[in-house]
């Protein structure tokens, strides 16, 4: 004895075997994309924190580079054929009382323009209070 369906029952039965494997497609295409985000979103994360140390390791050598070129550039001139007569054996101190001062000067310089450029950062997050204003010469 053969089952026999009409036409009409037979549309009805796969149009819904259809829609429910459009929606597990759909649903597991969701879910590949939801995974597929939060893979990007973790390789971002990676990327910041190395971005991160990145710049800590950038600052690190022009703290560095502030240090030692006041030092560097006084050596220098003082090395300098020019009408001073300079013999460093004679005034060892008189480097170090040079090179130490100028070195602060320019570490302070550095400390106050870094902390006014930050904080006129901070102001316009989210907004536009710092809109047009250039802290930075460059």
């Amino acid at each position: 004895m053969a089952l026999v369906i009409s036409p009409q029952e037979y549309l009805k039965r796969t149009q819904e075997v259809y829609v429910e494997s459009a929606k597990r497609c759909d649903s597991t295409m969701q879910s590949i994309s939801l995974a597929f985000e939060v893979e990007l979103a973790d390789i971002a994360r990676h990327d910041s924190r190395i971005t991160m140390m990145d710049g800590k390791q950038m600052k690190s050598i022009a703290v560095l580079t502030m240090i030692l070129l006041p030092g560097t550039f006084l050596a220098t001139f003082i090395a300098a054929p020019s009408g001073i007569q300079w013999n460093g054996d004679e005034r060892p101190w008189l480097f170090w009382a040079l090179v130490v001062p100028v070195a602060l000067v320019v570490l302070i310089v550095y400390l106050w323009w870094t902390k006014k450029w930050t904080r006129g950062k901070e102001v316009g997050v989210g907004g536009n209070a710092d809109k047009g204003r250039n802290l930075m010469p460059f």
